[in-house]
């Protein structure tokens, strides 16, 4: 079981693809049903950031256990994401699953 308690910092902390060049408004439900959290996921680089996004458009929705599940590699295709209950636009969805699909998952011990 994987629980990411600071997203940002777990984000900040895993290796990226060198090439990959991301930028994808999400919304960040918790799993107790508190209020959403809008963040911005920009991966440019091989360096990966989670800001706050005062935005409106977010793209995609997922819960912190999808986030989880997809920050660990999970996610090997689309449908998958799409299954697993990440919602948004299918170009978003992709996008994202792409972002850790061809990696080996990267996990510090701490976050």
């Amino acid at each position: 079981m994987l629980r990411i308690l600071d997203p940002a910092e777990a984000v900040r902390r895993r290796g990226w693809p060198d090439d990959l060049d991301l930028t994808l408004p999400l919304t960040l439900r918790t799993d107790d049903d508190s209020p959403s959290a809008p963040l911005l996921l920009r991966i440019v680089s091989g360096a990966g950031d989670l800001t706050p996004h005062s935005g409106e458009r977010h793209e995609l929705a997922l819960t912190s256990r999808q986030f989880a599940h997809w920050y660990a590699g999970g996610n090997r295709m689309t449908a998958a994401a799409v299954v697993d209950g990440i919602h948004g636009e299918p170009r978003a969805v992709a996008e994202l699953v792409r972002a850790t699909a061809d990696r080996e998952p990267w996990m510090s011990e701490y976050f």
